[in-house]
């Protein structure tokens, strides 16, 4: 059944994955700031590279883990981009 009333920029709960979507596109410092203040975690930008690049980046936080990998959307200019889902704890 599709719901017609549904902004398709809100965030979607995934019942399959047990995933949605938290964030879209960010920066590499954006992704670091995030995560400092979400996971309360100090993460390098060489780490996100690294490990993201390579398929993707997991930050364990309080309500679940927090899954960084390279955005849909591409790599605009020279800046990598990247997507933040949540996995929440079951």
């Amino acid at each position: 059944m599709k719901h017609s009333n549904l902004n398709p920029n809100q965030l979607e709960l995934n019942l399959n994955k047990i995933e949605f979507s938290f964030a879209e596109s960010l920066t590499t410092r954006e992704v670091r700031e995030l995560i400092c203040v979400v996971a309360k975690k100090k993460i390098s930008s060489r780490e996100i590279l690294l490990q993201a690049k390579n398929g993707k980046l997991e930050i364990p936080h309080a309500c679940g883990i927090l899954i960084v990998a390279p955005s849909q959307r591409g790599k605009p200019g020279r800046l990598w981009r990247w997507d933040i889902c949540l996995r929440p704890k079951l």
